[in-house]
């Protein structure tokens, strides 16, 4: 299997020898491939042994979730200076659109040194091509919150007054704001068929009357 940018395999890449290998540790980059759904990763490691470890990448993860681990590491090359790592990662990476193409589960641009850190994406312009792989690679994660949570939360809000100062900022924050028609409609769709019991109902009649209340007297 060929890859723009590729060279062939070795066990190592010697590169320039400077002040700042003192503190820098070979790093291997490696491609990985799913078995099953073709699906590839390119990254980095400092472990000794590529071949056995299975990547970092938040989709990538996922999709062993998903699929299991049958992965073939199908290329790996030890980098002993940082310089010419960083420069190979990042050459790989665009020259193989890893971010923008579905065959590569990468969700940001390899560099060979900081993978896949959180927030890296902050005030970046993201494609439709990445959000789609961002919203695969959470799919079905943090976002289910158990009873015992929901009891939590109920009960550090109940009896909380909000402040004038709070009330006024989210006053603020919603002036503008456009529910758009296919919000509606997904919001429709969520509660379609679902029935509110008697003791849900008198509840939900109590919080408001709750509510017009406090804000009567607030004012």
């Amino acid at each position: 299997m060929q890859f723009a940018g590729l060279g062939t395999p070795t066990a190592l890449t010697f590169g320039r020898t400077s002040a700042m290998n003192n503190i820098y540790k070979p790093t291997w980059l490696y491609i990985k491939q799913h078995n099953q759904t073709g699906l590839k990763y390119f990254g980095k490691t400092v472990k000794l042994d590529p071949v056995t470890y299975k990547g970092s990448g938040k989709r990538w993860l996922n999709h062993l979730r998903k699929h299991g681990n049958d992965v073939t590491t199908i290329w790996c090359q030890l980098f002993t200076d940082k310089q010419s790592l960083i420069e190979y990662a990042i050459s790989f990476s665009k020259e193989n659109n890893i971010v923008e193409s579905n065959e590569w589960a990468n969700l940001i641009l390899e560099d060979g040194l900081w993978g896949g850190v959180p927030g890296r994406l902050k005030g970046r312009i993201v494609s439709q091509e990445t959000r789609k792989k961002l919203s695969i690679a959470n799919t079905g994660k943090h976002n289910v919150v158990s009873s015992k949570t929901r009891e939590k939360i109920s009960k550090a809000n109940t009896g909380r007054i909000k402040s004038v100062e709070w009330r006024q900022k989210l006053s603020k924050a919603n002036i503008g704001h456009v529910v758009t028609n296919e919000s509606r409609e997904k919001i429709s769709k969520a509660n379609k068929g679902h029935k509110l019991t008697i003791d849900q109902r008198k509840k939900q009649l109590d919080g408001i009357a709750a509510y017009w209340e406090k804000r009567r007297n607030s004012t």
